[in-house]
């Protein structure tokens, strides 16, 4: 055997080679073993020693690499230098690429030391890196998932088989093990990284001995001398992360863990204990933030390496999904093999699904990742059918993203790939874009040259390029988003609905300072069914949403542009072209409407010159902005509106007064991030036939209703049985008064008083008069009728156990009713829903047309008021809706009014200087006024309309309306022009 110290001049590199008696080495594998990548992670020292006193003895053909990775860490035992970064966060690619243009004075001694370490790494066809974790953890190993892959980790006698960390991107700049790639890329070099354990476990350094000489006999460089494995393993995906928020922002901390500070315990199970493969229950409290801001679980997941002392930016935990193996364990097979079986699984769960939504089932998650996985998978089904079926079509309506979001990134892989297939494939498209919410990085994706070269690939697969049209909305909230796949029309008048499949996502919204900027957090549930009364509430949301993008080009900021006129169908959509010509004309026009949208919000908040002292103060008033504006695009804001200014920032008003902003940088292709996961069979090969096995165990895990969720979940679809839920829950709260100290709250809009809601309404009015059961209310401003706000606010005049706050972002849509009780007798109304605990959740849409007519369509509803297990996902979902909206303080509900009216007479009046080229027919004017501000009270948009002419003061007009709103005629149901049905405002 030869052994080289110092390899390449490189301390801590030792390098054992076999030899024959005559110096010639015998050919065989290299083999890498890498210790202390962390500097207080001792278990690879002894490993490294053992290696050195059985090499001789041991090695019996190739080479064998021994690195000391972090050396100035370990001496000083920290994880990496003070000056430094985690040297296990070095070795994708591009960081790799950054490394070698960077100049080696300006790099810290961990990125020298990766850039020394990766040449000889390069050399090694199989690496092992040992750690060592600070917490109590079971053993787990990690590693790439592909055949080559599992047939050694099978091997290595490791109970706990962890993946997904590369194939999803989860961690930025990768690990040693997976050198040289990009995330998601696959290599012929083999990288496996094993956790051993804690680093005070006397047991940790004897697991990982055994694992290396396991690993070193498993390449045939050793001989095998160790009993053979009979215990199948556990195998998990890590699919995502929870991160650290950036220094100067409070940090997040742990609760309810044993040792730990105390928080929101499991009912009936023992208290969490704070380590890895930790089963977390869903709407279980796991970390705090401040007084009152707590993230839970949204569903069921298994909790890897909680990092309790983790410093700013780094990862407080990994949240991983079980997988079971059952197919594909270990068997070898070609890729040809590999698509036979999942052509045979996917036609097998095609015909399965089929006959689940003929018998009426309903499909329901609570989990991002889910969910965009179930839209994948519906818009995968509908490419597979027939190109003569005329249910072969897909229609898309949300806010969309720019990808940046690092969570809904990951989660929407599959969704963006299958989009993107079916785009280029031929299937019909249709794309309504909700400009609510949506980020300009966004809309100039959605019209940049990857959706003209998608539509120039279709016109060379097809031979015909048109099928995708998109139309606008400025009116619909973001918070419902649609997934319709099929012929609507078609299935409602044949009642055939057996290939059509209608996805209803509802999300919540809610945005906080992140350093000198602010982030969007957003939670998401769902459901997809082919009832025939979710198709009809489909049918009518896309029936309002038609008419808004009509309006937007017939009267409203798209009208009598000309650059559109040669994209227009005669159906009045817009055809997405393979000409980047076109598409930079709608790109512009675009740009255009959201602009001067932002403007008109901006204009009452943004004061020129306002000074932010630090990043702390920039990011809160940033985050203060997009809550009140509800314009959720921080990087577009920080961009246009913030300018750095001594040490700190200033707020440059000047902005508002352009036309149209200018361009930000560039925004990087998602596709470029991680590789993209197989989602169609016929993309399946031997490598990823495990994954997409998991895949599809994933998505159809979902639960069933009836089925599966019948004991703890209903669906209700029906206007009538959904009012009654919840006048029986309002009785039953008064009925419980006496003993018990409960809380309702409410966000969403307020009732009208008609017939249709007679009973519900008086059984809220019996609430509001009782003052023993607290009241909270997030009450949306446009889709109340100012007639309502009045007198709920003299309803709870001098109730002191209630709490009214007035938001304008999440639309009348979506609504949210909680019933909670207050189990400690020390605490007050709760500022926020922590101290509750949730008695019953109910999730009510409504308004899916954009009519204002305020009907109730779909309703989910969950409670324990007869000794039954509420479902925790729905409690999860309806208690972080309601807390993000719940806000910091409840200003007096009349004084919020009163400023809301303010600022909308303030943005009504901006169109003065084109008040000729409006409507000028009063009803119609007050028509166009409700439309441009999504207003659902008629008699409020006539009495704004009258500030475009009238004179007097703002606040004279904010005393009228509060008193009565109407002053000219309220507008009434007209024919568009369109042919569409009747809307009203």
């Amino acid at each position: 055997m030869r052994v080289t110290h110092d390899v390449g001049g490189l301390s801590g590199t030792t390098l054992y080679e076999a030899t024959g008696e005559d110096g010639v080495p015998i050919p065989g594998l290299r083999a890498a073993v890498i210790a202390r990548i962390h500097g207080n992670e001792p278990l690879g020292d002894p490993v490294l020693q053992r290696l050195a006193e059985v090499m001789a003895k041991e090695l019996k053909r190739g080479s064998v690499l021994a690195i000391r990775a972090n050396e100035r860490a370990a001496a000083a035992n920290v994880r990496h230098t003070p000056e430094g970064s985690d040297l296990n966060r070095l070795w994708d690619a591009a960081t790799l690429l950054r490394l070698a243009t960077t100049p080696r004075d300006e790099m810290s001694y961990e990125e020298t030391r990766a850039f020394d370490l990766a040449p000889l790494l390069f050399t090694a066809d199989a690496i092992l890196d040992l750690h060592s974790t600070s917490r109590p953890a079971a053993p787990f190993l990690v590693f790439r998932d592909d055949q080559a892959h599992t047939a050694v980790a099978l091997q290595l006698g490791v109970h706990h088989l962890v993946t997904g960390v590369h194939e999803n991107g989860v961690l930025s700049g990768g690990m040693a093990a997976n050198l040289g790639l990009w995330p998601g890329e696959r290599g012929p070099r083999l990288g496996f990284v094993f956790e051993a354990g804690q680093h005070t476990d006397p047991a940790t350094g004897a697991r990982a001995w055994e694992v290396a000489q396991r690993f070193l006999a498993e390449l045939e460089l050793f001989e095998r001398s160790l009993p053979s494995l009979t215990e199948e393993p556990q195998i998990y995906e890590i699919t995502d992360r929870f991160v650290q928020p950036p220094a100067g922002v409070e940090q997040y901390r742990f609760v309810g863990h044993a040792g730990g500070e105390p928080g929101a315990g499991r009912r009936g199970l023992p208290e969490r204990n704070l380590h890895s493969f930790e089963e977390i229950l869903a709407d279980e409290m796991i970390l705090r933030r401040g007084p009152t801001e707590v993230v839970r679980a949204e569903s069921p997941f298994t909790m890897l390496m909680p990092a309790p002392t983790t410093p700013p930016g780094t990862d407080l935990y990994y949240v991983a999904q079980s997988r079971h193996g059952g197919l594909t364990l270990g068997e070898a097979r070609s890729d040809a093999d590999a698509r036979r079986e999942a052509t045979a699984i996917e036609r097998a769960l095609d015909l399965v699904a089929d006959d689940e939504f003929e018998r009426g089932s309903t499909w329901v998650a609570f989990d991002t990742r889910r969910l965009f996985d179930l839209c994948a998978s519906v818009v995968a089904r509908q490419s597979r059918l027939a190109p003569t079926d005329p249910h072969r079509r897909i229609t898309v309506v949300g806010r969309g993203d720019h990808g940046l979001d690092e969570r809904d990134r990951r989660a929407g892989q599959r969704y963006r790939h299958a989009m993107r297939s079916v785009i280029a494939t031929g299937v019909p498209v249709e794309r309504i874009q909700l400009l609510r919410g949506a980020p300009l990085a966004w809309l100039d994706s959605l019209t940049g040259p990857a959706l003209s070269e998608l539509v120039a690939m279709r016109e060379r697969t097809t031979g015909d390029g048109s099928g995708v049209t998109m139309r606008f909305s400025l009116t619909h909230p973001h918070t419902v988003s649609l997934l319709v796949a099929g012929d609507l029309d078609r299935a409602l008048a044949t009642d055939d609905t057996r290939k059509v499949r209608v996805v209803l996502l509802i999300e919540a919204a809610s945005v906080e300072a992140d350093g000198p900027t602010a982030a969007v957090r957003v939670v998401r549930s769902g459901l997809v069914s082919s009832r025939r009364e979710v198709l009809l509430a489909a049918s009518r949301m896309l029936q309002g949403l038609r008419a808004d993008h009509h309006w937007l080009r017939t009267e409203g900021p798209l009208k009598g542009d000309a650059g559109l006129a040669s994209m227009t169908t005669a159906d009045g959509a817009l055809a997405a072209s393979a000409d980047p010509t076109r598409m930079s004309a709608l790109r512009e026009a675009l740009r255009r409407v959201q602009w001067r949208t932002w403007v008109d919000l901006l204009r009452t908040e943004v004061v020129d010159g306002t000074y932010l002292p630090d990043a702390l103060a920039c990011g809160r008033w940033l985050a203060s902005v997009m809550q009140t504006t509800g314009i959720l695009d921080p990087e577009s804001l920080s961009r246009l509106l913030v300018r750095p200014h001594g040490a700190g920032f200033v707020v440059d008003g000047q902005c508002l007064d352009a036309d149209v902003p200018e361009e930000g940088p560039p925004v990087a292709d998602p596709r470029g991030t991680a590789a993209v996961p197989a989602l169609f069979a016929r993309e399946v090969t031997a490598d990823d036939l495990e994954r997409w096995v998991g895949f599809t165990r994933f998505v159809r895990s979902v639960q069933v209703v009836p089925d599966t969720r019948g004991k703890d979940l209903d669906l209700l679809f029906e206007a009538r049985a959904i009012r009654a839920r919840l006048e029986g829950w309002y009785d039953t709260a008064l009925r419980l008064a006496p003993d018990r100290r409960l809380v309702v709250m409410v966000a969403g809009n307020g009732l009208r008083r008609d017939p249709s809601v007679k009973r519900l309404a008086a059984a809220h009015d019996r609430l509001l008069a009782d003052p023993r059961v607290g009241y909270l209310r997030v009450q949306h401003a446009q889709s109340a009728t100012v007639g309502w706000l009045r007198d709920l606010a003299r309803s709870l005049s001098g109730r002191a156990n209630a709490s009214v706050r007035l938001e304008v972002e999440h639309g009348s849509t979506v609504n949210v009713i909680l019933v909670g009780e207050v189990r400690d007798p020390a605490v007050g109304l709760p500022a926020s829903l922590d101290g509750l605990e949730i008695l019953a959740c109910g999730v009510v849409l409504s308004d899916l047309a954009v009519q204002g007519n305020h009907l109730e369509e779909v309703g989910l509803f969950t409670d324990a008021f007869d000794e039954h297990q509420p479902c925790p996902e729905l409690v999860a979902f309806g208690r972080a809706h309601c807390e993000r909206l719940l806000g910091p303080d409840a200003p007096d509900l009349e004084r919020a009014v009163r400023a809301q009216l303010g600022r909308w007479i303030e943005r009504v009046r901006v169109f003065r200087p084109i008040r000729s080229a409006l409507p000028q027919d009063p009803a119609r004017r007050a028509r166009w006024v409700a439309r441009r501000f999504g207003l659902a009270d008629p008699e409020l948009a006539s009495g704004l309309a009258t500030a475009l002419d009238e004179d007097i003061s703002a606040e004279a007009l904010v005393d009228r309306l509060w008193r009565d709103p109407s002053t000219t005629p309220a507008p009434t149901m007209s024919v568009s022009d369109s042919g569409l049905p009747p809307r009203d405002c």
